[in-house]
């Protein structure tokens, strides 16, 4: 029996996600195999990015994506760090599309009762 997968809702505004990339798409860069993607934006479609990240770099961002899923007071602090001026655009539009991510997990999610 074939199991299928329901399809993700589209997803409107800022999101942060890291996928896997199928084979044909893995390449070696400077001798780094990178076979993973991020792709965030912060909500303006003119301010999306990708970028062709090694496993260990995803492994990095995910674990800090479930740190901020789990502690409000972290996405509070990276929120501030959005007032740096001396955040590239780059770094501006991942924390941006990371707490705010953040914020709609946390907000869609139903943790079980005490």
């Amino acid at each position: 029996m074939t199991q299928t997968r329901e399809a993700e809702p589209p997803v409107h505004g800022p999101f942060f996600k890291i996928t896997r990339l199928p084979p044909s798409l893995v390449r070696r860069e400077h001798g780094v195999v990178k076979d993973h993607v991020v792709y965030f934006h912060a909500g303006d479609e003119t301010m999306q990015f990708a970028w062709r990240i090694p496993d260990t770099f995803a492994g990095y961002l995910a674990g800090k994506m479930a740190g901020l899923v789990s502690n409000p007071q972290l996405i509070d602090g990276l929120e501030q760090r959005l007032n740096d001026p001396d955040l590239t655009p780059e770094a501006q539009i991942l924390f941006t599309a990371m707490v705010k991510t953040a914020r709609r997990i946390r907000t869609n999610s139903n943790p079980p009762s005490r």
